[in-house]
This record gives structure tokens, C-alpha cells and sequence, in this order.
């Protein structure tokens, strides 16, 4: 499941707006031209596929093969450290496949919020100058990465990794002519 919700506004401050229509171009310049907008989004975490790094069906297979599957796999109140139960999976015996299936568990969920605030500057004319101050991750919200799935590794079952960049603030200015 994938959210996502976008927006912007132009603030009602300035000349030729609902409030300060009639204000000079100095109060104009400081108060007015003032614009919002944000996007956020939102999505469950993906499948995961738990594997068995040790072969033991003992055939040349062009993938990882998958380990047998003797409970769940899912902990009640995961963590960083237990996301999966380890106690779930166990190698399968010599010369067979494990019945584990393909996507039985899932990867952390995802959100992000992005913000900018607009200044526009009338200079001659029509033109304009643009400020804008933009925050990628706006709340520099960590977004972890998925489990180890192999149960050969001794991290199975452990996040070690975010995915998605830290708070990145930009600064813009353009010239509209």
C-alpha cells in the first residue's frame, strides 16, 4: 500500500490579494508573495522472502534456496534486533527444499515529509525574484532498510540499515524575467 498526498498554497498577503491589496510595495515586499507546500509519503513495508544460504537440497539451483518453516516468523512487538522470530526457520534436511514461502513476512513501513516556503519578490515589470528554502525529510524521520533474511548469517533477523537520505535543506533563488 502506497500513500501519497501533495499540496501547495499561495498565502492571501500582498497586493493583488484577498488581504493587503492596497499595501505600498515596501509592506508588499516584506509581508507579501509568501507560499507554502509539502509531500508526504506513506507506504507499508515490502515482502520478505526469508533464505537458507547452505544449499541443502544439494541441487546446482540458480537462486538461493529457502529454509523450512516451523512457526510463524513474525514477533509480536518487533524491534531493530528481533524483527523476524529466528526460532521460525530451520534449515531443511540434506536433498530436500525448505517449505518456506516466497514474501511470508514484511520490511519495515516508509514515510517522508518534505516542506518548502516560498518568498516571490516583484522587481520591474512582471519579474520577479524567487526565495525558496526546501527540507527533504523535513522531520529527519529514519526509514529503516529490510532484516537479514538469510538464516546462515549470525545478523538474521536484525535491521542494520536506513534507507533514504538524512534532513537535506536547499536554498533557492531565481530570477523570473
Amino acid at each position: 500500500h502506497i500513500a501519497s498526498l501533495a499540496g501547495g498554497w499561495e498565502l492571501p498577503f500582498g497586493r493583488q490579494q484577498q488581504i493587503g491589496g492596497g499595501w505600498n510595495r515596501a509592506l508588499d515586499a516584506m509581508a507579501g508573495g509568501w507560499s507554502l507546500s509539502y509531500a508526504l509519503t506513506a507506504h507499508t513495508g515490502y515482502p520478505i522472502t526469508v533464505l537458507d544460504g547452505s544449499n541443502p537440497s544439494l541441487q546446482a539451483s540458480r537462486s538461493t534456496e529457502r529454509p523450512d518453516r516451523i512457526g510463524s516468523g513474525t514477533v509480536e512487538h518487533p524491534t531493530l534486533e528481533r524483527w523476524i522470530d529466528r526460532s521460525a526457520f530451520v534449515s531443511a534436511p540434506l536433498g530436500q527444499f525448505g517449505n518456506s514461502g516466497v514474501g511470508i513476512l514484511r520490511a519495515p513501513g516508509y514515510w517522508n515529509l518534505d516542506l518548502s516556503v516560498g518568498k516571490r519578490v516583484a522587481t520591474v515589470g512582471g519579474q520577479y525574484v524567487l526565495f525558496r528554502g526546501e527540507l527533504f525529510n523535513a522531520l529527519n524521520h529514519p526509514n529503516f532498510g529490510p532484516p537479514q533474511a538469510n538464516i546462515q548469517s549470525t545478523a538474521f533477523g536484525t535491521i542494520t540499515s536506513t534507507i533514504g537520505d538524512a534532513r537535506i535543506v536547499q536554498l533557492v533563488m531565481k530570477y523570473f524575467f
